[in-house]
């Protein structure tokens, strides 16, 4: 049996020894986070910007309740989870729940694309043929996210678990909605946003842009709880002041 435990962050310094040290570094994600996110009454102004013009009836009136920094959800096999950066746990102006991961960026990329992450690439050297457990992996994301994603697949595989991670703890807590946020603190650079687009091209949304919620679209096995996704996007802490 495994055990997983967590610790009330009072304030920002708290995050470090979560998000590891070697991540606790000015302008990349985990630090960014933290100074964004824990000093905030509620959720972060550009954030909440964003939510407050929206509007969907299910996303009205949300309003954050508490966040888990670096959640585990399991996906297929107790294996491997999908760690989000935050997972807010949310409810509308009916009461509803709502979950909300939060995936930051700031110059890290979205992770190696799917073609090369299903062959271990780079990791003892490049396979020439898929794992068959990272075959099981994406067969299981293809069927909570509606999509046969295949084993060439240029998208980025850390968009493709991070979405599945986010229906899953949905489904877990009867929420009302899902919403997937890309708090961006690096704008500079377009490869994210490129990956980014290329992604939610294929769940269905044709035009993404910045600094909006779109959605809904309803994916999952059972094409159960709507997906809201939106990109956020921000500044360092230190340009800020």
């Amino acid at each position: 049996m495994q055990f997983f435990g967590t610790k009330k962050l009072g304030k920002i310094e708290d995050w470090e020894p979560v998000v590891s040290k070697k991540n606790w570094v000015p302008k990349h994600s985990a630090y960014e986070l933290a100074h964004s996110w824990q000093p905030a009454a509620g959720f972060p102004p550009s954030v909440a910007a964003v939510f407050m013009s929206c509007h969907s009836d299910a996303l009205a009136g949300i309003r954050p309740n508490y966040g888990v920094v670096e959640k585990p959800v399991f996906l297929d096999t107790m294996k491997g989870p999908s760690w989000k950066d935050v997972m807010v746990y949310c409810t509308n102006a009916d009461s509803e729940p709502l979950v909300v991961a939060v995936e930051g960026k700031a110059k890290e990329p979205f992770g190696p694309p799917v073609s090369d992450w299903i062959r271990a690439k780079g990791e003892r050297g490049e396979s020439p043929e898929p794992k068959p457990s990272r075959v099981r992996r994406l067969n299981y994301l293809s069927k909570q996210l509606g999509v046969s994603f295949q084993a060439d697949s240029g998208l980025r595989y850390q968009l493709l678990h991070r979405t599945a991670s986010v229906i899953v703890e949905s489904e877990l807590h009867s929420a009302a909605a899902a919403i997937v946020l890309v708090h961006s603190f690096y704008e500079e650079s377009t490869e994210n946003w490129s990956d980014y687009v290329r992604f939610v091209n294929a769940i269905g949304i044709a035009d993404p842009r910045k600094n909006v919620v779109q959605g809904p679209v309803q994916l999952g096995q059972s094409g159960g709880t709507p997906l809201f996704l939106a990109w956020v996007s921000d500044r360092p802490v230190e340009s800020s002041n």
